[in-house]
């Protein structure tokens, strides 16, 4: 397995889950936890889509070491993750089922839709994300009892497969960890958990500056969100309709 498609997976994962607030929601009567999503998403200062992270990685599985990557999220379930390495960025774009890859200006080989490579990563994300969750047709959301580390949790059944994943947040609403199925040549297939901290004031959001995945006791990546972007509309990036006046460092940490 190249590396490329190593870290497209770091990238999936350490980049979208930002859930905050200061109000908790109590559970309604008949709650189905879709008002958790709502109030999340509202602290957190809106949708995650229009985004462009900057991420270091401590990596501990597949190719350990120290990488860097950023990553384009547009509207429309499309994302871009670039990764420089061997003189050249590597890319991938996914919209939807569909993933495109790309050395420099030159396009690889395209994946099946409905490979493992294409959608394990992508799923996780797309829940982590919460963005998703409100406008998928079919998808079950649960309140349930919480761990340790969280004040209330959320179970997230998709309307394809009997899969699920658990979120935590704390009590001023935040996500704080992530649980569910991961499937990639590298690992096989596991339970991911993602962990997070540090979150700070960007511009008008409050988003996460690190992230940690591991896979039972082991490892997997330990981020570092360096940078963060809040697109703008009216210019391009790529098939992004775009653009922002340069990268916004996480402030703030809370």
């Amino acid at each position: 397995m190249a590396p490329s498609r190593f870290f497209l997976f770091l990238a999936l994962l350490g980049s979208f889950c930002a859930c905050q607030s200061d109000r908790f929601p109590p559970p309604a009567r008949e709650d189905s936890g879709r008002s958790l999503v709502v109030a999340a998403i509202a602290a957190r200062g809106g949708s995650l889509e229009g985004t462009v992270r900057h991420v270091r990685g401590a990596v501990g599985l597949g190719y350990p070491g120290s990488w860097d990557w950023s990553m384009v999220v547009c509207a429309r379930d499309f994302f871009r993750w670039e990764i420089p390495a061997a003189g050249a960025v590597q890319a991938w774009e996914q919209e939807g089922g569909e993933a495109r890859r790309f050395l420099g200006s030159a396009e690889l080989p395209r994946l099946a839709a409905g490979s493992g490579e294409v959608t394990a990563a992508a799923r996780f994300l797309r829940t982590a994300d919460l963005d998703a969750l409100l406008r998928t047709p079919g998808v079950e959301l649960a309140r349930i009892a919480p761990g340790e580390d969280a004040v209330a949790a959320l179970r997230v059944r998709w309307s394809d497969g009997p899969a699920s994943w658990e979120l935590g947040f704390d009590r001023r609403g935040l996500v704080v960890s992530v649980e569910g199925p991961f499937d990639a040549p590298f690992t096989g297939p596991v339970t991911l958990r993602m962990e997070r901290a540090g979150f700070a004031e960007t511009g008008d959001r409050l988003l996460p500056s690190r992230e940690t995945f591991r896979i039972g006791e082991n490892l997997l990546a330990d981020t570092e969100i360096r940078q963060w972007e809040v697109l703008l509309p009216g210019d391009q990036r790529g098939p992004c309709t775009s653009v922002s006046s340069g990268p916004t460092s996480s402030r703030s940490s809370r």
